[in-house]
């Protein structure tokens, strides 16, 4: 990984120290991200890159596919991380594309419209330390992890992983030099690190896949009609208690007001 950035002769003699000390800070700004696009999504071995998560082999079932309205499903996402075994399960965190984040789960709400409770969310809606069923979640850019709307069939848009599973080993830490090219009149400010990485091992990755079909690990319509079959069912066996309620205060006026004519039938015969 190098970064490389040209500032003409004439430039750096007008040019403050500051100036040139942010030049430096962005070259190790741009090394980080290439390092978090590497580990995310890098090539592997054909492409001189470290191996990207989202191209790391999956364990047998641990590969989720979902369509745009699984990504606005709370259940469907329940199923996602049932399939973390349990060896994982408090160590593993999530990893979206900040947009899908925010567009299908943020902005998940129930079939009244209403936002799905987040007790991990303040009134002022901050996304900032996020955290989704319990494990928290980093965001990456879309050259990570692609957008939802926007990526093929197919393609990573999330996964779920302990993080600490992935190793980078820098076989040089990055070199910061600062040269002159007599060529062009120009001081050239080169930064490079070389590394490689891979996940260790695989056992806590689960992979959500983008899909245009309605296949999918979790049906939110079918589920959606066993919610309203179940509620129905509740709402009817509450009807048929009432009503048996109601007949039974029915019989007890009744019971009531025989009992008033018969004492006032009784009071008359007195008065004879």
């Amino acid at each position: 990984m190098q970064v490389k950035v040209a500032v003409s002769l004439e430039a750096s003699v007008a040019s403050l120290a500051a100036f040139e000390a942010k030049i430096v800070e962005n070259n190790a700004i741009k090394i980080l991200r290439a390092i978090e696009r590497a580990v995310i999504a890098g090539d592997g071995d054909a492409s001189g890159q470290p191996k990207g998560i989202i191209n790391s082999d999956v364990q047998d079932g641990q590969t989720v596919k979902g369509t745009m309205t699984d990504y606005s499903s709370f259940p469907f996402w329940a199923s996602v991380l049932a399939k973390v075994p349990l060896a994982y399960s408090s160590s593993v965190e999530w990893c979206f594309n900040k947009a899908d984040y925010i567009t299908y789960i943020q902005g998940m709400v129930d079939e009244n419209g209403q936002p799905v409770a987040r007790t991990n969310y303040g009134i002022h809606g901050a996304i900032d330390g996020a955290v989704f069923l319990g494990r928290n979640v980093i965001f990456v850019e879309d050259y990570g992890l692609g957008n939802f709307n926007t990526t093929e069939e197919d393609s990573a848009v999330g996964f779920l992983v302990d993080f600490s599973t992935y190793w980078f080993n820098s076989n040089m830490a990055m070199r910061y030099r600062k040269y002159f090219d007599e060529d062009t009149d120009a001081y050239y400010h080169k930064s490079t690190l070389l590394g490689d990485g891979k996940l260790t091992e695989n056992y806590s990755l689960v992979l959500i896949t983008k899909s245009m079909n309605s296949g999918t690990l979790f049906n939110a319509a079918s589920s959606k009609s066993v919610v309203s079959k179940k509620v129905q069912a509740e709402n009817d066996s509450l009807k048929a208690q009432l009503e048996v309620a109601f007949a039974k205060i029915k019989e007890q006026e009744t019971v009531i007001a025989h009992t008033k004519q018969e004492v006032t039938n009784s009071n008359t015969l007195n008065k004879a």
